[in-house]
């Protein structure tokens, strides 16, 4: 009796860890412990609090405010129509991927950088604030079918 094992039991037991009562049991439900679940104070449980610093909102003077679920839902849909645009060129790499095989990294180099070139062009700042202008003159609809109208930027 006395093995290393035991000693680790016996020191736990005299030791609090973070988040535990002194007598082992802890005090908060598991929700109120996990980092991913923290509340407001006097908010609704579960709901995520927003953190300093974190991009909950568009705050500053030149952007408009939309909600942070619906600014990642237009994002979402921002990329879609970017992939849509610059279909061409993305087959065109998948193409020569799949000739190229292994050395993908040095025979498709010229078609990598159109297809990044070509999707950096429609995932812009300023795309997103179009798209952001544009839901808010539609009414901010909350139709999944929905789509912005988007042109080739300059």
């Amino acid at each position: 009796r006395g093995g290393a094992g035991d000693a680790r039991r016996r020191r736990s037991r005299r030791e609090p860890t973070k988040g535990r009562a002194a007598g082992g049991a802890s005090d908060r439900s598991q929700d109120e412990r996990s980092p991913c679940r923290e509340t407001q104070a006097g908010g609704q449980a579960g709901r995520p609090r927003r953190r300093r610093g974190s991009m909950a909102t568009a705050t500053t003077s030149t952007t408009l405010e939309v909600p942070a679920k619906a600014e990642e839902a237009l994002r979402s849909k921002m990329k879609h129509l970017a992939h849509k645009q610059c279909d061409g060129a993305i087959r065109d790499f998948v193409q020569c991927s799949k000739e190229a095989g292994i050395l993908v990294v040095i025979k498709c180099r010229e078609h990598n950088k159109r297809m990044n070139e070509c999707v950096s062009d429609y995932t812009t700042a300023e795309v997103l604030e179009g798209i952001k202008r544009q839901w808010v003159d539609a009414g901010r609809p909350s139709d999944v079918g929905w789509m912005p109208k988007v042109t080739r930027p300059s």
